[in-house]
């Protein structure tokens, strides 16, 4: 739809099929394709040429695959282009706003970037006449500074000259410095030092940067409305982008130091893993002092809000929990085994799990993991973090980590899925023990089945139920080197093979020690990261 007028607002967004006319009607600004090409670029040519004759192109240096591309003003009054992911192609470079930017095309063919109530040229905050590319149009400057020293050609030689004199002094005064400008190249300020994004981007980083103002529009400026959840690392919103995509937005809490940790670590952990059963990550969003990690969005929330809520257990029947710790384990294999690096998660749990629209699986959060390059199997922290009730003895007292650790987590998680109950704050009239304890109990008594959830007690599936009871104590054993490996795991869901018998559980305590156990951890989903191991 052509929008047949010459400015642009704030309020407005230019999308291909759009054109901006000058008052005079001499020149248009859109979307085009030279020739047959497939890429798009957005320019300004005369209007009143039938052979469209291009005299300025904005991107002309990254072309726009598609069409979903849109020319829009932020709200720091920067003229931007964008792709339908949010990825900035181009923008105006103004160090000033103002409070009601526009963006005009005059009769001239000069696209300005101005206030609404600002007509002098040397107040406007950008103008293409400043950047001409090969066709020059009568008035054309290189900058407000220079605008009035004569015609265009002039202007070039005087500027080159200036400039060919600032460099020979800056030689002649002994200092060099050469600054490469990467497109779209940022860095991002911590703490501990600078972050570089853009060596991220040469290395690890392979998702686009969305701009902040597209997060913004796609979240409805972070309204409660859109908000999914809070946890450490910041609330997580529910956005829609301009061609429909649902996504799910974390923004870093300004007060998080521990979420600006989670931000790199997650980047640099899943932005190259690709498995059905993982979450998928879009991309981010840095801007000023702004963090964000873009997922694709999970219409069923997590994992816990089914199992744990009598509400919504119901509607997860024992096929749909099996197929779940299926999924589970097949995520868990594939980080384990099958990614470039092995990967450790160290905070699996029900909230972590998330599930899409057919209930399939898909493990996120990975600001805790931990890669092993080459031949280490595991890692030691004095720093451990994680959740209270999935961690594994060796790693709440030592710091140890490993697969195994993951191992454990699973295997936490697997109890809780048949039970509907959560492992940390489980309470029994007989006894004082966690889930784990307690379904240890009914494993040495013979009634094992008396754990299942009650909503999905099904004497058809019984064998299946009490199988996977029986891996979950496994996967929770004391000792990490008793606990079998994921792909163990995969193997003994999908078989009839024999299971060994189970040793004790991790953290589980006899009777007599009962009350000194009650003293030393607290609820289940409190995450933790000032224990200091031994």
């Amino acid at each position: 739809m052509e929008m047949a007028v010459d400015i642009l607002s704030q309020a407005q967004a230019l999308r291909d099929g759009d054109t901006l006319v000058s008052s005079g009607g001499n020149f248009e600004l859109g979307f085009f394709s030279p020739g047959s090409n497939s890429r798009k670029y957005v320019g300004i040519w005369f209007s009143n040429i039938s052979a469209r004759t291009v005299v300025w192109v904005a991107n002309r240096e990254i072309p726009l695959l598609g069409s979903s591309g849109v020319l829009q003003i932020t709200n720091k009054s920067v003229l931007i282009l964008a792709s339908g992911k949010g990825d900035v192609l181009w923008s105006t470079n103004s160090s000033r706003s103002v409070r009601k930017p526009i963006a005009q095309l005059l009769d001239s063919g000069n696209l300005v970037v101005r206030d609404e109530n600002e007509e002098n040229p040397g107040n406007f905050l950008w103008q293409s006449f400043d950047y001409p590319c090969d066709s020059e149009l009568p008035g054309m400057k290189l900058g407000k500074d220079l605008g009035k020293l004569g015609d265009w050609k002039t202007r070039v030689w005087i500027a080159v000259s200036i400039t060919l004199s600032a460099v020979t002094l800056i030689f002649l005064c002994g200092g060099v410095a050469l600054i490469k400008r990467k497109r779209r190249r940022q860095r991002v300020k911590t703490e501990e030092g600078k972050f570089s994004i853009s060596k991220c981007r040469k290395g690890q980083w392979e998702r686009p940067l969305y701009a902040f103002n597209v997060i913004a529009r796609a979240t409805n400026d972070f309204s409660h409305r859109n908000k999914l959840g809070e946890g450490g690392y910041g609330p997580v919103y529910k956005g829609v982008l301009y061609d429909g995509q649902e996504i799910a937005v974390k923004r870093l809490s300004k007060e998080s130091r521990q979420g600006l940790e989670e931000f790199k670590n997650e980047i640099l952990s899943i932005t190259k893993l690709q498995h059905k059963n993982l979450v998928k990550h879009l991309g981010s969003c840095v801007d000023a002092d702004e963090r964000m990690l873009i997922y694709e969005y999970m219409p069923n929330k997590s994992l816990d809000s089914f199992i744990f809520d009598q509400s919504s257990s119901e509607l997860l029947d024992w096929p749909k929990r099996l197929h779940i710790i299926k999924g589970i384990a097949d995520g868990l294999v594939y980080l384990h085994e099958n990614s470039r690096l092995k990967i450790v998660h160290r905070d699996l749990k029900a909230s972590n799990v998330l599930l899409d629209s057919e209930m399939n699986p898909k493990i996120s959060d990975f600001g805790l993991a931990k890669t092993f390059d080459g031949v280490a199997e595991e890692g030691r922290t004095k720093r451990v973090i994680g959740t209270y009730g999935y961690m594994p003895p060796e790693y709440a007292y030592d710091g140890l980590f490993s697969v195994k650790s993951d191992v454990y987590s699973f295997g936490v998680l697997v109890l809780e899925i048949v039970s509907g109950q959560k492992n940390r704050g489980f309470k029994h009239q007989d006894h004082h023990h966690n889930l784990l304890g307690h379904t240890w109990i009914l494993f040495k008594e013979g009634v094992l089945l008396d754990v299942v959830d009650p909503l999905i007690k099904n004497a058809s599936y019984a064998l299946e139920m009490k199988r996977a009871i029986h891996i979950g104590l496994l996967c929770v054993q004391q000792h990490l080197d008793d606990r079998p490996s994921m792909l163990q795991v995969t193997v003994m869901l999908s078989s009839d093979c024999e299971l060994p018998e189970p040793k004790e559980p991790g953290f589980y305590v006899p009777r007599e020690f009962v009350s000194i156990r009650n003293t030393a951890f607290s609820n289940n989903e409190m995450t933790i990261s000032n224990l200091y191991p031994r």
